[in-house]
């Protein structure tokens, strides 16, 4: 189980460029004094360092408005929303999506990445936290999880790519290329293969502040039970995000359950997750850039199945930060607070390297 929730939570998201709330770009089409010209070259490059430093301030309207004519610029056909959904670069389309629209809208346009919320808090990924927003990214991950089950340490690296869809839908792939632990005969390492993810992930609502998000998580039994492994599950969650708060301050979360679909062994759960961080350093291209630091809780408890009746409960503090061409390090010490010993782990370094893409 503790190689479930260490799956399904390991993540990173595309890097986040802090953007200013802007309503309107001052025209430089209004008539001026010959004796004003130099104000209005101040006011022209303040301007064009606006529009460097908030994508959305290009398009001179409202946040969250099509320019003139964006309709008809959308990309029509599957393979160009996808296309257009993995590889474009028009975060002045954004727009907000309500969830009184969730059948009607959003389902045909492409994926537009939002920077900021309008206070400035970046929308990125934490280890152990990525509940509630869509991302465009790949990411290799490790773990060493020390005292695994209480008989030597387990040894997971998983990669994982985010694909956006359309606005509406995306798909999550996490591949656990190598599962390590003690077990069977002998009680010694097995390095194989582990269970295959795939998470459908639907936004069911988002603007600047809040983005709220419905998954399901689909878990194939494609390792081996010697590593415990070899489960076929679905963990439906909601998730959520806030950046509303001063500072760089956000909140994020999740809640669902873990329903086993096959194997007797296995038990089900309901699964919860709360996390905070804050912006520390804003996004540039200087290593170190885009810093934050965050605490993120994770916890489970078993409902019903054959086993012993637990909470689950782990606590990681970790940090983000870029690298530069937008690859990024994240890294987070997971340490369980609540849980029993042939369940869980003493502690675990967890490393990633993400690229937006």
């Amino acid at each position: 189980m503790t190689t479930a929730v260490l799956a399904i939570h390991l993540g990173l998201a595309p890097a986040q460029v802090p953007a200013q709330a802007t309503d309107s770009v001052p025209s430089r089409d209004a008539p001026f004094a010959p004796d004003s010209f130099g104000l209005l070259e101040e006011v022209a490059q303040a301007v064009e360092g606006a529009e460097a430093y908030d994508p959305l301030a290009r398009v001179g309207l409202p946040t969250g408005f099509f320019p003139p004519g964006a309709e008809a610029r959308i990309t029509t056909g599957l393979l160009g929303l996808i296309g257009e959904s993995m590889f474009g670069d028009r975060p002045d389309l954004w727009r907000p999506l309500s969830i009184r629209t969730f059948f009607s809208e959003g389902w045909l346009e492409p994926w537009r990445q939002l920077p900021s919320s309008l206070t400035g808090t970046p929308r990125t990924p934490w280890i152990n936290a990525l509940d509630g927003l869509f991302y465009r990214l790949f990411f290799i991950s490790v773990a060493d999880l020390n005292d695994f089950h209480g008989n030597g340490n387990e040894y997971v690296s998983d990669f994982s790519v985010y694909a956006p869809i359309s606005r509406r839908f995306q798909v999550r792939v996490d591949v656990p290329f190598l599962v390590s632990d003690r077990g069977g005969q002998g009680n010694s390492y097995h390095d194989h293969f582990g269970d295959f993810i795939v998470t459908p992930r639907f936004l069911l609502s988002e603007n600047r502040d809040l983005t709220q998000i419905l998954s399901l998580a689909v878990r194939t039994p494609t390792g081996k039970t010697v590593n415990g492994e070899g489960l076929s599950t679905l963990s439906p969650h909601y998730e959520f995000w806030y950046g509303g708060f001063p500072r760089g301050w956000a909140i994020r979360g999740s809640a669902g359950v873990t329903v086993p679909t096959t194997r007797e062994q296995a038990q089900a759960t309901y699964d919860y997750s709360l996390a905070v961080g804050k912006s520390l350093i804003p996004y540039s291209s200087a290593l170190f850039s885009d810093f934050i630091a965050y605490l993120a809780m994770n916890a489970y408890t078993t409902l019903d199945g054959p086993g012993p009746r637990y909470t689950y409960l782990s606590l990681t503090p970790g940090v983000r930060f870029h690298l530069g061409r937008d690859w990024f390090f994240l890294g987070g010490l997971d340490a369980p607070v609540a849980v029993p010993k042939v369940q869980g782990f003493s502690w675990g370094p967890i490393l990633v390297i993400a690229k937006r893409y």
